[in-house]
């Protein structure tokens, strides 16, 4: 899962290595791209998201590759997905504020799983 919103600003500063964050727009017209995900944890900190029947259409409206040295924000109304190149160390030091409710939006794909489970 990962194309999600935050509860909470995220400001970020990239200490080595470099990451990319792409950011979307998401509409909740046909054609349908991504199911939402309701998310919760259970007794023992396990993430559990399962598939609600919320459709959404989801578009690429940029992609940014943040370098060592840079710092970025991520508004909590931000839909967006953060990646590392695999062949690249990153470090990245990461602050949050101003939280919300913590329910994040969390969208995976339109033929997804039913249920998904992440041991932390």
């Amino acid at each position: 899962m990962d194309i999600h919103n935050h509860y909470y600003n995220v400001i970020s500063y990239v200490v080595t290595g470099h990451l990319f964050n792409t950011l979307y727009k998401s509409s909740e017209l046909s054609p349908y791209t991504h199911t939402l995900y309701s998310g919760s944890y259970d007794k023992n900190g396990k993430r559990i998201l399962k598939k609600t029947n919320k459709n959404y259409n989801l578009k690429k409206v940029a992609k940014n590759k943040i370098n060592s040295g840079q710092l970025y924000i991520i508004d909590k109304s931000e839909i967006h997905r953060g990646e590392v190149p695999d062949s690249e160390f990153t470090i990245t030091i990461v602050y949050t504020e101003k939280p919300v409710s913590p329910n994040p939006l969390v969208f995976g794909d339109i033929n997804g799983k039913k249920e998904y489970e992440f041991h932390y």
